[in-house]
């Protein structure tokens, strides 16, 4: 996590914090970030490191909005944030992933999976919902960790 705090540094973001060892990354910039910036991340992470890594920011009044996002407390609540607000075809995926055990539903650029028990105990964990999203530049937090960011944060 040094290294990555370097590299948003290096980038020229100001004041880089790493939470967990997850790649969260908070940094200041007011209401200026935007997808520059998110370029700029995805450009100098890949230079540093030699492979590419999608990026996706939000900021803290964006996840405060995700964190009161209500589910069932047997159920386990999965955040997935996309680059950008999904279409009809993305929309489908999910649906039809979505299951009883399973439910996904979009809310602006992030979709949410509730999964009833453990998530990794789901038939979709693993190698189904990877195969079934390949195409969706994605990554995924659980709901806990959002709001253990917005409450360090």
């Amino acid at each position: 996590m040094d290294r990555l705090r370097e590299l948003f540094s290096g980038m020229g973001l100001l004041n880089p914090r790493t939470f967990i060892a997850s790649g969260n990354v908070v940094f200041d910039g007011g209401d200026d970030i935007d997808r520059e910036v998110e370029a700029l991340i995805e450009g100098g992470l890949e230079e540093a490191l030699g492979f590419g890594v999608p990026t996706f920011i939000r900021s803290l009044d964006e996840l405060a909005v995700i964190a009161v996002t209500d589910s069932p407390a047997e159920a386990a609540h999965y955040v997935g944030f996309l680059k950008t607000e999904p279409d009809a075809q993305i929309r489908d995926i999910f649906g039809e992933l979505s299951t009883e055990r399973d439910r996904f539903h979009c809310e602006g650029r992030e979709f949410h999976w509730l999964s009833h028990g453990k998530i990794s105990e789901s038939p979709l964990f693993g190698r189904v919902f990877d195969r079934a999203t390949r195409a969706v530049p994605h990554t995924m937090r659980n709901m806990n960790t959002v709001r253990r960011i917005l409450a360090k944060f």
